[in-house]
């Protein structure tokens, strides 16, 4: 089995322009912009479906890899495309990145929908991304929320979330609440 760190840059390569791409590209339009004319309707706001600097391709590749790599961990699984499974997405981010910046989210966000339109052209993954935006726009209310650190308020919201879900762990959850403990992040 191929490392995670070859299967991530596997995928960005399919989806990365090379210079003879660029080059032909840049002469077919005549001197207008590449990057505003692949952005889909030419919306600033909207990712380019290609990669086209190096730069970026390397920012892309070191987030997916820091990213898959510690889902890989979490989950013990070695085949990247299993690993673009919602859950496991949502499970990473919650584990390892829930008080991250919101441009941090924005940016593995960002690179795991690259990864998977990757692993789309190489047949390990089908259908569409499992992600849209909610890595960073989430409801505010909602327990999964990623923002900075703990507040006393969520404990409810978690014992709510768990019994709508019907997650074994509801009832344990509410019972601990009811005697008063709370889980507690030490400042280390």
């Amino acid at each position: 089995m191929a490392s995670i760190a070859h299967q991530v840059h596997r995928c960005l390569e399919q989806v990365t322009l090379d210079e003879d791409e660029i080059e032909h590209l840049k002469k077919e339009l005549g001197g207008r912009s590449l990057k505003q004319t692949l952005r889909p309707g030419g919306d600033p706001t909207k990712p380019l479906p290609r990669i086209i600097g190096k730069g970026t391709h390397k920012t892309y590749f070191r987030t997916g890899r820091t990213f898959f790599k510690l889902a890989k961990e979490l989950t013990g699984e070695k085949q990247l495309g299993r690993l673009l499974a919602r859950e496991i997405i949502l499970n990473t981010f919650d584990y390892h990145y829930s008080s991250c910046a919101p441009g941090t989210a924005y940016r593995i966000q960002a690179a795991i929908k690259k990864v998977h339109a990757g692993a789309l052209k190489l047949g390990w993954v089908q259908g569409k991304c499992p992600i849209k935006n909610d890595l960073r726009e989430r409801d505010k209310n909602h327990v999964r929320t990623h923002r900075y650190g703990y507040h006393p308020a969520d404990a409810e919201k978690i014992v709510a979330y768990l019994s709508e879900n019907r997650s074994p762990y509801g009832m344990p959850a509410e019972i601990a609440l009811r005697c008063g403990l709370r889980r507690t992040r030490s400042p280390a």
